[in-house]
C-alpha cells in the first residue's frame, strides 16, 4: 500500500511482496485468519502479528505432523525468510468455516491439535506478550488483576466471585487459544482431517482451549447446554468455562473500552452464557 493508501495491485498485499514469494494473480479476501487473510493462486498471506511470532508459527506448522489434523504448509520467500515487509505465507487450504452442526468434529480437532502439540516447546517470547487478548487471558486465570469498565464490571465481578482453584491439577503446555473460528472442516464429513489456521499461542492445559471453544458456541453461535454436555471437560469443567467466559469478557472490553455502545450490545450474549456457566455445580469453590 502507498503512502495516500492506494492498493498498488488490486489488493492489500504488495506487488514486492507477492514476488518475494513467487506469487502473482488476483488477491481474494477470505473469512479466516482474523478476516486479514488474502488468497492469491493456491497460497495464503496474512499480515505477520510480529516477526519473531510469525516465523515460530511458520517453524511450528513445518514441522507439525498428526495423522488427525494439520496445519498448512508454511511457505518461505525466495531467499528463506518466513516474514516479508510484515506478511507470512501458507498453503491454501478448502473448507466448511462454520462449526454449525458439527461441534463434535470441532472438539475432536481440539483434542488431537493439543495431543500433537503436547510435546512442543512453549516459546519464550510468549511471557512478554502484550496485547487485549493475552492481557485478558491473564486476568482470567488470576495472574494480573481485572480492570473491567463500567459496563462490564458487574458481570466480571460475578464470573469472579464463582472463580476458584481448579479441583485437580491439569499441566499448562502451548495451546491454540482461538480455535472456534479457525478450524477448516472437510466439505464432508470424515473426508480428510480437519485444518487449524491462524496459530494463537497460550501457555494453558490443553482443556482450557477446549474449554475456550465452548464459551464461543454459547457466545456467538447459538449453542445451549448441549455442547457443554458434549465437550465432556470433567471435574474442572465449570472453573474452566468460568476462565473462558471471563478471558472474552475482559478481551471484549479492552478491544470496545472508547465504543461502551459496542460493549453494552454484546453485554446480553455474555450474561445469558455466564447463567449457564454459573448454574452448572461448582468443582471448586476455593480462592485460586
Amino acid at each position: 500500500m502507498s503512502d495516500g493508501g492506494v492498493l498498488e495491485d488490486g489488493g492489500p498485499v504488495p506487488a514486492r511482496v507477492l514476488a518475494a514469494f513467487g506469487l502473482s494473480g488476483r488477491q481474494q479476501p477470505l473469512l479466516g485468519g482474523r478476516g486479514l487473510a488474502v488468497r492469491v493462486g493456491e497460497a495464503v498471506l496474512l499480515p505477520a502479528p510480529g516477526v519473531v511470532a510469525s516465523a515460530w508459527a511458520s517453524e511450528v506448522a513445518g514441522r507439525f505432523r498428526s495423522s488427525d489434523v494439520r496445519l498448512p504448509r508454511p511457505l518461505r520467500s525466495g531467499d528463506g525468510r518466513w516474514v516479508v515487509d510484515g506478511w507470512s505465507a501458507g498453503e491454501h487450504v478448502d473448507g466448511v468455516e462454520s462449526p454449525a452442526g458439527r461441534w463434535r468434529e470441532l472438539l475432536d480437532t481440539a483434542r488431537a491439535l493439543h495431543a500433537a502439540l503436547s510435546r512442543e516447546p512453549v516459546p519464550r517470547w510468549l511471557a512478554g506478550r502484550r496485547d487485549p487478548w493475552a492481557d485478558a487471558d491473564r486476568a482470567a486465570w488470576g495472574e494480573t488483576t481485572p480492570r473491567p469498565g463500567a459496563v462490564t464490571a458487574p458481570l466480571v465481578a460475578r464470573l469472579l466471585g464463582a472463580r476458584g482453584a481448579l479441583p485437580q491439577a491439569l499441566p499448562d503446555q502451548l495451546v491454540h487459544g482461538d480455535l472456534t473460528g479457525n478450524v477448516l472442516l472437510p466439505r464432508r464429513e470424515g473426508h480428510g482431517a480437519p485444518t487449524v489456521i491462524d496459530l494463537s499461542p497460550y501457555r494453558r492445559p490443553a482443556a482450557a482451549a477446549v474449554a475456550v471453544v465452548v464459551a464461543d458456541g454459547l457466545l456467538w453461535h447459538d449453542a445451549g447446554p448441549e455442547l457443554v454436555a458434549l465437550a465432556d471437560l470433567g471435574p474442572c469443567g465449570p472453573q474452566l468455562l468460568v476462565r473462558a467466559l471471563l478471558f472474552r469478557l475482559l478481551a471484549l472490553d479492552a478491544l470496545t473500552r472508547d465504543r461502551p455502545a459496542v460493549t453494552a450490545a454484546e453485554l446480553p450474549a455474555h450474561e445469558a452464557a455466564a447463567r449457564l456457566v454459573l448454574a452448572l455445580p461448582v468443582a471448586s469453590s476455593d480462592r485460586p
